[in-house]
């Protein structure tokens, strides 16, 4: 694990050291976004009295901009966010008992570029899941598992560092409050996240 680590690492700093140019937001410019958010705190309250406050490692994140104006965007994204125990990029299943608690959202942002910094807010949907049971692999233990999940609305802000060209890093802080469940309610609930993030000019001018 140690090896994988350094070799992002390298590939990382490799990458701001080849790009000193930052990119230019100006009007009509579309851009992918690819993300990692890396570091993760998750508040679930699935049900049943379960409460969860964890943190952990890892996720998935794209999205597409869209430059209405110089340095001001509109941004559609999907993220999928665990709070893994690992620092891989990518989940081992294993044998045995376990939980996991993982959030999927759109959010959907009015974002402002000043100098190397990206501010922005908005609204999302979220699916927040918690999770347990007992995975087994072989044909007399069966598999089980136990699954409490909720649909909720909220608000989504972020900040962004331009560090390269394409590389930047940034916070996320997205809380949910108004369920959308059989039985709709308030609940406070929310995800902090750091998040390693590539934009990709799509068109060229």
């Amino acid at each position: 694990m140690k090896y994988l680590i350094l070799i992002i690492i390298i590939f990382i700093t490799a990458n701001i050291i080849a790009q000193t140019e930052l990119m230019q937001y100006n009007k009509g410019d579309f851009r992918l976004k690819l993300a990692l958010p890396y570091f993760n705190h998750l508040l679930l309250k699935p049900g049943n009295n379960i409460s969860v406050n964890k943190f952990g490692f890892i996720g998935e994140s794209i999205g597409f901009e869209y430059s209405f104006s110089e340095n001001k965007f509109i941004e559609l994204n999907f993220s999928f966010v665990r709070v893994s125990d690992t620092l891989l990029p990518f989940h081992f299943d294993k044998g045995g008992e376990y939980k996991i608690q993982y959030s999927k959202y759109f959010s959907l942002t009015n974002n402002n570029k000043i100098d190397r910094f990206t501010f922005g807010y908005g609204l999302n949907y979220s699916v927040n899941t918690w999770a347990e049971g007992y995975r087994s692999f072989d044909t007399i233990t069966k598999s089980t598992r136990s699954e409490l999940s909720n649909k909720a609305i909220g608000i989504t802000m972020n900040m962004y560092y331009q560090i390269s060209k394409s590389f930047n890093i940034g916070l996320i802080y997205r809380p949910t409050f108004w369920r959308l469940s059989n039985e709709k309610s308030i609940e406070y609930e929310h995800l902090f996240s750091f998040e390693l993030l590539w934009r990709i000019k799509l068109n060229r001018k």
